[in-house]
């Protein structure tokens, strides 16, 4: 599964959006909201945090 995802200012997690997914709906949905409770070590640009647009990659594995 491949998010875009947009890291505010306060660390947290501004949009999240699936680029694209071949998982079942109820993994996409399970891995938004663990995503969005994430934290971030902020990013600064001349001293000022700012806002940082990124992807991420999640990747699962079911074992038999």
């Amino acid at each position: 599964m491949l998010l875009d995802a947009v890291f505010g200012r306060d660390v947290r997690v501004a949009n999240l959006e699936v680029a694209n997914s071949l998982v079942n709906q109820g993994f996409v949905q399970v891995t938004l909201e663990a995503v969005r409770q994430w934290e971030y070590e902020p990013t600064f640009l001349n001293g000022e945090p700012v806002e940082v647009a990124t992807s991420i990659a999640v990747n699962y594995t079911l074992l038999p």
